[in-house]
């Protein structure tokens, strides 16, 4: 899909291409609807880019104890020093 240009934003994350198709985004807006994304900051990058006009919502933890206790408790990332 990413050679043949199908895709409306894509990311390598974890090894896994993850992203959107134009498809599925153009079929959305055709009917009505309108489209909510989770995005990384990557993928919203291009979304600004790609449309200009949409609306871009970050969330983010209260402080940052909170975001390294979420990091830590997902284990995904390999524990620094």
């Amino acid at each position: 899909m990413i050679n043949n240009d199908e895709m409306f934003e894509y990311a390598l994350v974890y090894n896994d291409y993850k992203g959107s198709t134009k498809k599925q985004v153009r079929d959305a807006l055709a009917s009505g609807q309108d489209v909510v994304m989770r995005l990384d900051v990557q993928g919203a990058a291009t979304v600004r880019k790609l449309a200009p006009q949409a609306v871009l919502v970050f969330l983010t933890t209260k402080n940052k104890r909170e975001l390294v206790n979420r990091l830590k408790n997902r284990k995904t990332d390999a524990a620094r020093i």
